[in-house]
């Protein structure tokens, strides 16, 4: 149970790493006008990298 725990601790505090960096990025290309479909497409795919990443790191 407490090894679940721990999972969800980890999965947490990625999404929130990554909610913060979205937020980021999206406050910066609205301020440079720069908020292109290009950019969006980007920013899912360096996500959806960064999910993999963590859960292969999780279950490892």
């Amino acid at each position: 149970m407490n090894g679940f725990t721990n999972i969800n601790i980890i999965a947490l505090s990625g999404f929130l790493e990554i909610a913060s960096n979205v937020l980021v990025l999206v406050v910066f290309s609205l301020c440079s006008n720069l908020l292109t479909f290009n950019m969006l497409f980007s920013l899912f795919l360096y996500c959806f990298l960064y999910l993999i990443s963590v859960h292969t790191l999780v279950y490892e």
